[in-house]
């Protein structure tokens, strides 16, 4: 993580959304367990300098035809009140790529190490990782075999066992102005109490 005169350290945190609340339109108990969970685990890597997700959207279930309204940001509330940054919702969650367009434009104008946690759908996360990675390819700032290899080592994401799972993209932005040195980790937060008093889901 040594950072050389004139380079810029990005990393981007990747986790999934999920909450899903039938009609009344407020966040479930076992969702804001999770975002106390994430906000207490993630903080530990700030600062942290935006967070980003998708839209809101209603959703009807196909097999009882209830609706459910899916609130995207929730994972990020705690964490971004508790760093007091911007919740950015653009893009819907089918569809990223103006998300990732306005990201790549602000990362090329950062001044010094910058931290962004993103949650999405986990139906479309490794789609919006694929996503990014082809535009960085078009960019010119990855060589097409690379992108290959990074996208081989994401695993898909599982709406269940993956619900505590933070991926790590990390990138330095030169003094060039192009991106290089691009790392990616995932593993799954540390939660000591994941209901919070919740009734079991």
């Amino acid at each position: 993580n040594h950072v050389s005169p004139g380079e810029k350290r990005i990393r981007l945190l990747f986790v999934q959304t999920g909450d899903r609340s039938a009609n009344t339109g407020q966040s479930t108990c076992w969702a804001l367990a999770r975002s106390i969970n994430l906000a207490q685990d993630v903080s530990l890597q700030g600062p942290f300098h935006a967070a980003v997700a998708p839209l809101p959207y209603r959703e009807v279930d196909p097999t009882s035809t209830k609706q459910f309204i899916n609130h995207h940001a929730a994972p990020l509330t705690p964490l971004a009140s508790k760093w007091d940054i911007p919740i950015w919702m653009d893009s819907p969650y089918t569809d990223p790529r103006s998300t990732l367009s306005a990201m790549y434009t602000a990362f090329k104008a950062i001044q010094g190490p910058t931290t962004v946690v993103i949650a999405w759908d986990p139906r479309w996360v490794i789609s919006m990782q694929h996503t990014w990675i082809d535009g960085l390819v078009r960019a010119g700032e990855m060589e097409s075999g690379q992108s290959q290899t990074l996208k081989a080592a994401i695993r898909p994401w599982n709406m269940t066992n993956d619900q505590d799972r933070i991926d790590q993209w990390q990138f330095m932005l030169d003094a060039d102005g192009k991106f290089k040195g691009y790392q990616w980790t995932t593993r799954h937060a540390q939660w000591r109490s994941p209901l919070h008093g919740c009734p079991t889901q």
